[in-house]
């Protein structure tokens, strides 16, 4: 005779499953409240107008009140999203597609060598062609990187390979241009505060990705989902520091240094 109580309980999702929606739930809440903090900050506080910046004596105060510290505090944050939710599960994006761990282990070992190969590209390219456009093709060759993961299969070396170079020049180009875009925007005494609280926001779009990548795997039962997610993330980033504008501040620089030299000739 069927029991309709243990029928019922087979039902129910596992115990885990209550945990993971918890969670879920808490970060959305605290996303919501970044969002309505963040559109108040740049949409209603008053904002430090282009003209005379690179001759202010930036603070954490003042940086705070300005567009730039928030496109660059959302730039932090939708790479580190992209990155870390991306690294931290590649590997095992790479066995669900068929590899083996030995194999998915080595293309993750060649990505760490393209990283370090991309951070000296990408410091030259930034001093030579500029920060925007410099972040911008960092970005593109990531999100392309992340395009073949997803449609790596266990008869494919070449689009295993192509995620390990491409997105790994691509992660390589975040560690040089971040500090240095801030510096160009922010240089200063006080550029140390206003550095660490930029960085919060990578602290927190790291986490963020990281944890979500890993809890959308375990719902859907793949990372279609969350690598699309990443590849969305690395595109609003480039967008975000386009809007920092970055080189406007450093022709300013460079104006200002052609006037003095005049000046004192």
């Amino acid at each position: 005779m069927n029991n309709p109580t243990s029928d019922a309980g087979t039902d129910r999702p596992p115990a885990f499953f209550y945990g993971w929606v918890v969670i879920a739930v808490g970060f959305i809440t605290l996303g919501i409240a970044f969002g309505i903090w963040y559109s108040y900050s740049v949409f209603f506080l008053s904002i430090v107008k282009d003209f005379g910046w690179a001759n202010r004596d930036w603070t954490l105060a003042k940086a705070l009140r300005t567009r730039r510290f928030w496109f660059l505090a959302a730039t932090f944050s939708s790479i580190a999203f992209a990155y870390q939710g991306t690294l931290l599960h590649s590997v095992s994006a790479m066995v669900d597609s068929g590899l083996t761990r030995q194999t998915a282990a080595a293309y993750f070992g060649l990505l760490g060598i393209a990283g370090s190969a991309g951070k000296i590209m990408f410091g030259y390219l930034s001093d030579r062609f500029g920060r925007e456009r410099a972040s911008t093709v960092g970005g593109i060759l990531a999100i392309v990187g992340i395009f073949c993961l997803l449609n790596a299969t266990a008869t494919s070396t070449l689009l295993p390979m192509l995620f390990a170079l491409l997105f790994g020049l691509g992660y390589g180009a975040a560690a040089p241009l971040l500090p240095s875009i801030s510096a160009d925007i922010f240089i200063g005494k006080s550029f140390g505060r206003i550095f660490a609280m930029i960085g919060i926001g990578g602290g927190a779009g790291g986490a963020l990705g990281s944890f979500l990548c890993g809890m959308l795997r375990d719902v859907s039962g793949g990372y279609t989902l969350p690598l699309t997610l990443c590849m969305l993330s690395l595109f609003l980033a480039c967008m975000f520091i386009w809007l920092a504008s970055p080189r406007k501040v450093r022709q300013m620089v460079k104006n200002n240094a052609l006037k003095t030299r005049n000046f004192k000739n």
